[in-house]
């Protein structure tokens, strides 16, 4: 195999903050095998190295990295190469989770259809589709997308080859990869409404989660959520309780991982404190669970609406607001009850919601005095 020289270029997507430059991501569509190239910038000298280490580390991208290009000279003094950054269309697929592409894909034919100035119904009748399979095209709502499919729609948009490639490769990550909640252990146990939510919460960037009955499902103890299924699916099989247990725990995995954590900002009425579920004991365990988290993990902030504070915006119900750090994706608001969830798109809607947790915010007591109140609960349980 031979080695990069003579300013050949080669393309490698930047890692999030602080991945060392071994553990760089590398776009499979570049043909560049990682180890070839490490090997080469090592032999080129350390101010190239350390140059692509800085590069590598000063950007903090999420999920859809850019790309950096490394272009190697054939002089072979210390330090004789260069690093050119730019912007670049090309996803990091490799590291693209199948829920992050599913999201991008749909709103990125949304935007070229909306240039094109075309209806869906007009799309529709030139590919004798169902108006129903471009919808769920649009909103993210398939689970795989055919690639053959993207190939039709960016024709009939006029999309620039290097644009049809990107979206392609969208589609291919969602036939190549599984988001966990697609898994047949628990993939029959998740309704098809709260799917649609997974894909989002894996996505987002920061959640707003408004809750008047329940601990927020991401701060819930394994024992809390089991007596909330017990009860709420009277007659289940054990087994069947075990994976809806299973699901809402391995939801909480978004807090915790290694590249930017779920910024999780959290509100609650002061009622889910004190109603006890379960038993007393494991209430007490789930209230001093979130003084932990909260005071622990930065990325959690938790607040209470008092009694004291009268009506609030809240009293509609519970709310999620989601904020995506994905261009082309703006916040949307998740809403569920007895019959069914849904996700808002809708600008009016979202700013309501967004403008009704700001003033819950305002409201309730800041996070240490919401903490202490949490703390004080579960000292009288």
């Amino acid at each position: 195999m031979g080695t990069l020289s003579g300013g050949e270029v080669a393309q490698c997507t930047q890692p999030a903050d602080s991945m060392p430059v071994e553990r760089l991501r590398w776009n499979p569509v570049d043909r560049i095998l990682r180890d070839e190239l490490l090997d080469e910038l090592s032999f080129e000298g350390g101010k190239l190295l350390e140059s692509l280490e800085r590069c590598a580390t000063s950007w903090n991208l999420r999920c859809a990295p850019r790309t950096f290009t490394v272009r190697l000279w054939s002089d072979t003094r210390e330090g004789a190469g260069m690093i050119e950054t730019a912007e670049s269309a090309t996803p990091a697929f490799e590291a693209a989770t199948p829920a992050l592409c599913r999201l991008q894909l749909g709103s990125e034919l949304r935007q070229l259809r909306n240039q094109k100035k075309m209806t869906g119904a007009e799309v529709c009748r030139l590919l004798s589709w169902a108006a129903s399979k471009l919808t769920r095209l649009e909103t993210a709502d398939n689970g795989v997308v055919e690639p053959a499919d993207v190939i039709a729609l960016c024709q009939i948009y006029g999309a620039a080859p290097e644009k049809q490639r990107v979206l392609v490769g969208y589609a291919t990550v969602t036939k190549t990869k599984k988001d966990w909640w697609q898994s047949p252990e628990v993939r029959d146990v998740i309704q098809p409404g709260f799917k649609a939510y997974l894909d989002l919460e894996a996505t987002a960037e920061k959640l707003e989660n408004y809750e008047s009955e329940y601990i927020p499902g991401l701060l819930q103890t394994e024992p809390y959520v089991r007596a909330i299924h017990t009860r709420a699916h009277t007659g289940l099989p054990a087994e069947q309780i075990d994976r809806l247990v299973a699901v809402r725990m391995t939801r909480q995995e978004v807090l915790h991982r290694e590249v930017d954590p779920l910024g999780f900002i959290a509100i609650i009425n002061e009622a889910v404190l004190r109603r006890v579920v379960g038993s007393r004991e494991v209430m007490k365990k789930q209230l001093e669970h979130i003084v932990d988290l909260a005071s622990s993990v930065p990325n959690i902030k938790v607040q209470v609406v008092p009694f004291d504070i009268g009506a609030h915006p809240g009293m509609n119900g519970p709310f999620i607001v989601l904020k995506f750090g994905v261009p082309n994706l703006k916040p949307m608001v998740y809403l569920e009850n007895l019959v069914g969830a849904g996700v808002s798109r809708r600008d009016d809607d979202v700013k309501k919601y967004e403008a009704a947790f700001s003033d819950l915010q305002a409201l309730a007591p800041g996070y240490q005095k919401s903490l202490s109140m949490i703390h004080h609960v579960s000292k009288e349980m």
